[in-house]
């Protein structure tokens, strides 16, 4: 499987970011030729930071998403118009709810860990300690969005 982004990793936060992530969820630039009809070449453009010209079509977005089962496209331009999309889990969750805490707690926590961390010596955040951050909070979000189902249930009120 040949990947997009393996010699030049893209930065986590960008749309190239995204886009390599994209094709690399769905298999690779092969696998994603075969299903969008694009060409390897178009499609290692779409993720190339350098070439900014070259944006992935939509329709070509909503197969990739689809096969993927992921939306890291979607995601980033929710990010990018100050929104937020977190994907519910589909099926229910046999998690306890100890197990929600704990999960919610850890998450937090190192996010809580890592900005401490970041700002104990010079009080700054960096590009690179703000892109660090910006995952662990992604990551976060997502743990509080599977208990926020698992509640929802509990009430009664599905999806």
């Amino acid at each position: 499987m040949r990947t997009v982004g393996s010699h030049a990793p893209r930065k986590y936060g960008t749309i190239a970011a995204a886009t390599q992530k994209l094709i690399n969820e769905v298999g690779g630039l092969k696998e994603a030729e075969a299903v969008c009809g694009r060409g390897k070449t178009v499609l290692h453009d779409y993720a190339d930071p350098h070439k900014p010209d070259r944006s992935m079509p939509v329709h070509i977005v909503q197969i990739l998403e689809r096969m993927a089962g992921t939306h890291p496209v979607t995601e980033h331009l929710a990010a990018e118009a100050g929104l937020l999309v977190i994907q519910v889990p589909p099926e229910s969750t046999d998690l306890e709810w100890l197990a929600h805490i704990s999960r919610v707690s850890k998450e937090f926590s190192d996010v809580l860990r890592k900005t401490y961390e970041f700002l104990e010596n010079d009080g700054v955040l960096d590009e690179s300690e703000a892109r660090f951050l910006l995952q662990e909070i992604d990551e976060n979000l997502l743990v509080l969005a599977d208990m926020r189902q698992a509640v929802r249930r509990r009430v009664g009120i599905e999806e």
